[in-house]
């Protein structure tokens, strides 16, 4: 047994820890110890030796730690409220101390004036790693510092409890524990923590389980402020909340064998992509639309084109550029912060890593490793500001280095030395081996590419036609256009590389009018509609790519078919362009030929036009049901020829008793269409009331709003009705459908079961989506 002493850190007068006037410490919530009301300024160590692992920002807390034993001394009650004034500290984190150094000078007479109690509170902390027996030896009375006021005998570590997976499973379990018995997650509205307390602003008290909560082995009390429930836990706390981060975020995709569905590979890929780049879409919309505007300016004379020397245009000129660049050249740094949202890792660090990577202090600076690959350019150390894949790529290496980081490191140390430890290796890693990597990646697709477009009889256009707007979702187009601009300059030829580009983005145009033709959701109609003349006139296709055609899949290979046609042709025509003049209809502008203006134009709207009935003809918001039941049919006429059963009259059955529910589902999805209508007007008669400046509204105007009031309601009504009615009815149907095929007598009941369980899933792929 190891025993360590405990000293006064300060002359004063020594009490028990239950006389502090904080009901928190005296109740021993955070753990046993001391309380001290100093008299002295100078404030000493607690431990004869040790180190200082965290000292709060406004210097009134102050952690000592010898033999793995944390104390925390916290000076004074209400003195967070100071911000710091008053207190002046001797050491920092991480620093070694002996009892004789001085630890924080504290301002008493301050103190006094402002009414704040010097009582100062010495807590042991209960570590559920470790056993100990506290002995006090002074109680009471007036010390000096140095006296020795007690002492702590450690007893024999708990070995099954040091290992970090059962300290890891405690924590998990406590998280999963607490978000149950504060009510669930739709009962609290905000959760935090600060030192030792995770803090969550209920909605309904009496649906959380203090009792429950208490009884926890990590938790040493409960503080009610209000609406807002304190969970007192100690240095855990921060672990506790990141597991609960974890559950909030990831819970409900977590796969298990009872009853979820895995998650393909694609399908999973989608969801973070989606997740990663559909809160960026206002930044794209609001980037493409200045790209635009700033092309449209330039091409009719009110503003100077000029990326390089912006210093030698007029401000509006250079303020369009800038306006209508940077957007687009940091989207990989928004993707970063996304990216650490989706991950559930620390956005703020994740922007630091990101910004680094794009520092403004790299602009124009390189370190060459690898000189003049391909006989053109450098693989070099450098600012990475027009890439996207190095940030998504560096925020996922930070996200699981910082968790495998604190799973080993003290908590004590965590909070400081932790974002140390993940930060500075994940930009080091970054910026010396991702970033030269990504670099080399993205020359070599650029040298595919280019080596491509030679393949003759139009099949290389037609291939990067196809490809270019998958290559977008890596980000690597940026640095391919800027090889082949710069080849371009330099040599002087034309090339067929931008019109492949032009009608990428014509194909996707036409993909997302086709889209929103086929969609029966208004607010999904809307949004594409508006995103239409991004893609097809300003040639900025990221809001089509990630808001509609990817998402919705089928469009997006429709918009990638159209573009391949159209660079077919294109190579055909061998239509090169000579100059890069901007994205969308303003490229036409790079011909130096006016027949080759018009017949790009042609063909980039013929490409639209494609993309559109390709669109029309293969998407579809849900299943067909005719064509569904066709396929079923012919899939299971050979399965049962393959049993050699000729039950033919039982398929027959099948296909009417799916068929004749069509008039039903399309009776529901015409009630959903009027449904969304009438609340739009609805929302409108709603805003104009709001906006209106007079109190009074007219008689007209309230009779309309309770008219559509309770038409939206009674369709509201009629539509739960109705969706239960095609809830009981899928059962019934696949009820009938399993008792036919019972009838077939199949032979082979793996066989008999794959069949049925294609046709339930086909029923259940009728089930609609629409909101009301």
């Amino acid at each position: 047994m190891k025993v360590i002493k405990l000293y006064a850190p300060c002359d004063g007068e020594i009490n028990d820890i239950t006389a502090m006037d904080d009901e928190v410490f005296s109740s021993k919530s955070l753990g046993d110890g001391f309380c001290i009301t100093p008299s002295s300024n100078t404030f000493y160590p607690v431990f004869k030796s040790g180190t200082i692992p965290m000292i709060f920002e406004t210097k009134h807390a102050i952690y000592f730690q010898n033999e793995d034993i944390n104390l925390l001394m916290h000076i004074g009650i209400d003195t967070v409220k100071l911000n710091g004034q008053g207190f002046s500290t001797h050491k920092e984190v991480g620093e070694k101390f002996k009892l004789t150094d001085k630890i924080v000078d504290v301002d008493l007479k301050l103190l006094k004036n402002k009414n704040i109690s010097s009582q100062t509170a010495l807590v042991i902390e209960e570590d559920i790693l470790k056993k100990y027996q506290l002995t006090k030896t002074l109680t009471s009375g007036v010390v000096k510092a140095g006296t020795l006021i007690g002492q702590l005998t450690l007893e024999a570590d708990d070995v099954s409890l040091k290992k970090s997976a059962l300290k890891a499973k405690i924590i998990n379990q406590a998280a999963s524990d607490f978000l149950k018995q504060v009510g669930g997650p739709e009962n609290f509205s905000d959760y935090r923590n600060c030192l030792t307390r995770l803090r969550f602003t209920i909605i309904d008290k009496n649906l959380v389980d203090s009792e429950a909560i208490s009884q926890n082995r990590l938790v040493k009390g409960l503080v009610w402020n209000g609406s807002e429930l304190q969970i007192v836990i100690g240095s855990e706390v921060r672990k506790v909340k990141n597991a609960i981060d974890e559950l909030m975020n990831h819970g409900s995709k977590t796969i298990t064998n009872q009853g979820k569905t895995k998650i393909v590979w694609y399908r999973r890929l989608l969801q973070f992509v989606v997740a990663v780049v559909v809160p960026c879409l206002p930044l794209m919309f609001y980037t493409g639309l200045s790209s635009g505007v700033a092309a449209l300016f330039q091409q009719l004379g009110w503003a100077k084109p000029g990326w390089e020397g912006l210093g030698d245009l007029d401000p509006f000129s250079a303020f369009l550029i800038i306006n209508s660049r940077v957007g687009f050249m940091l989207l990989g740094v928004f993707f970063g912060y996304t990216t650490a949202k989706y991950f559930n890792a620390n956005p703020i660090l994740a922007l630091l890593i990101c910004l680094t990577l794009s520092s403004r202090l790299l602009f124009g600076v390189e370190w060459p490793i690898i000189a003049n690959v391909f006989g053109e350019r450098n693989i070099s150390w450098k600012g990475y500001e027009n890439s996207v894949l190095i940030y998504i790529i560096a925020v996922i290496g930070y996200a699981y280095l910082n968790r495998w980081v604190e799973k080993w490191m003290p908590d004590s140390v965590s909070n400081i030395f932790t974002p140390i430890v993940s930060v500075g290796v994940t930009i080091s890693v970054a910026f010396f081996v991702v970033g030269p990597f990504v670099t080399l990646f993205e020359e070599l697709l650029a040298k595919g590419v280019l080596v491509s477009l030679k393949i003759p009889f139009g099949i290389g256009p037609l291939i990067v036609a196809f490809l270019l707007q998958p290559l977008v979702l890596t980000g690597a187009h940026l640095a391919l256009s800027t090889i082949v601009m710069q080849s371009m300059i330099n040599t002087g030829e034309a090339s067929i590389y931008f019109v492949c580009v032009g009608l990428a983005a014509f194909g996707q145009g036409g993909a997302v009018l086709g889209a929103a033709i086929r969609s029966k959701d208004l607010a999904f109609k809307r949004n594409a509609y508006g995103i239409f003349p991004i893609a097809t006139f300003f040639g900025i296709t990221e809001p089509a790519l990630y808001a509609i055609t990817l998402p919705k899949g089928k469009p997006f290979v429709s918009a990638c078919t159209a573009a391949g046609i159209g660079g077919f042709i294109a190579g055909l025509l061998n239509l090169e362009m000579n100059n890069y003049t901007g994205n969308g209809v303003f490229s036409a502008l790079g011909f130096n030929s006016i027949a080759n203006i018009w017949i790009y134009l042609a063909l980039g709207f013929g490409v639209v036009g494609l993309a559109l009935v390709f669109t029309l003809l293969t998407y579809r918001e849900r299943p067909d049901e005719f064509k569904s039941v066709v396929y079923l049919n012919k899939h299971l006429k050979n399965q049962v020829k393959e049993n050699n059963q000729v039950t033919l009259d039982a398929l027959n059955e099948i296909s009417l008793t799916i068929q004749a529910k069509q008039e039903f589902i399309n009776q529901i999805e015409n009630n959903i269409i009027l449904g969304q209508k009438n609340q739009e007007k609805l929302n409108k008669v709603n805003k104009t009331q709001t906006s209106s400046k007079t109190s009074i509204t007219s008689e007209k105007n309230q009779i309309l709003l309770t008219t559509l009031e309770n038409q939206a309601l009674s369709i509201k009504n009629d539509l739960d009705l109705q969706l239960k009615e095609l809830t009981t009815c899928q059962n019934q149907w696949i009820g009938e459908i399993n008792n036919l095929i019972d009838s077939l007598e199949f032979k082979n009941e793996k066989v008999k079961t794959k069949v049925v369980k294609k046709y339930e899933n086909k029923i259940k792929s009728l089930n609609l989506n629409y909101g009301v």
